[in-house]
């Protein structure tokens, strides 16, 4: 089994923190921020990847090339 991670949907960063409110744990799902500097995204909904899917993900939103696979 592959590790998951929580990532923030707009820049992928694995840097966020659950925020707290008065409401938690009252039917209200969590709330999280993302802590990277120049992203402020916050809300409810974190996507939950394997670690190899956010290294591709990162790669797409830099626009980087694929590597390429040895002995192919």
């Amino acid at each position: 089994m592959t590790k998951r991670i929580r990532v923030c949907p707009k820049c992928f960063s694995s840097e966020i923190a659950e925020t707290k409110n008065i409401q938690n744990g009252w039917k209200v799902p969590p709330s999280y921020a993302c802590l990277k500097e120049g992203c402020g995204y916050s809300g409810t909904v974190f996507a939950e990847l394997e670690t190899a899917d956010v290294e591709k993900a990162m790669r797409v939103i830099n626009a980087e090339p694929e590597p390429e696979k040895a002995g192919l």
